[in-house]
């Protein structure tokens, strides 16, 4: 992937506004994939509503599928790795089993390049593969001031769900792993339409990003017939 400093966002003044008006969405899976802290739920509410009752949606945050095992088996030893992996699989099937084919799926996940990863990346895939739409991976970056001072948080910090909020760890997580490249040899996507982009999400708000990320999915994937 590319230098997140080097994002495809546009850095002038002339960002899109707040509009009430829906957005009738090709139909597709739309995985924002950053590190913990970045703004990926917040951006992917912002984005549902920016949607509207023109494109049916669903968003599945990642949190959904990670904090029961967190629960029942906290760290991320073999047995929580397996009530994750039924976790998942759950969720998933319930997804595929969505009626309306016009539906737009928005996750947030934390997945990065090594091999645990891509197997989950994997198991993404096969729900573009279950409902022949297709998928947008959308790599979601800010600077690293920003993302400490969100992990401090007085919301994250005081919310009900597992978040990280460790410094040290997001620093290790920062130096160590980079996020998953969808186009990994060891990763199969054969036949399946795939899109790559990013969205940076400091100096401005979650408001401006998800508008800005809603430009880009409409000039990507398009509109739905109408």
């Amino acid at each position: 992937m590319s230098d997140p400093n080097q994002s495809d966002s546009s850095k002038g003044n002339s960002r899109p506004q707040p509009s009430s008006a829906s957005h009738n969405l090709q139909p597709s899976l739309i995985l924002l994939n950053g590190f913990p802290g970045v703004g990926k739920y917040t951006i992917a509410q912002k984005l549902l509503k920016r949607l509207g009752p023109g494109s049916p949606s669903r968003l599945i945050d990642n949190h959904l599928l990670i904090d029961p095992a967190e629960a029942v088996e906290p760290g991320r030893g073999q047995k929580h790795r397996g009530i994750s992996r039924l976790v998942r699989k759950a969720i998933f099937d319930g997804i595929k089993a969505i009626g309306d084919p016009s539906t737009t799926i928005i996750m947030t996940l934390f997945l990065a390049s090594n091999s645990i990863d891509k197997k989950i990346f994997q198991e993404h895939a096969g729900i573009i593969r279950f409902r022949g739409i297709p998928l947008v991976v959308v790599d979601v970056f800010c600077c690293t001031k920003d993302n400490l001072a969100r992990l401090r948080s007085s919301e994250r910090l005081n919310g009900h769900k597992l978040k990280l909020t460790d410094e040290d760890t997001l620093m290790e997580l920062l130096h160590t792993d980079s996020l998953i490249d969808p186009y990994d040899d060891s990763i199969d996507l054969q036949g399946l339409e795939i899109h790559c982009l990013e969205q940076w999400t400091s100096d401005m708000t979650a408001e401006e990003a998800a508008g800005e990320l809603l430009e880009k999915l409409e000039f990507r994937i398009g509109f739905a017939d109408s």
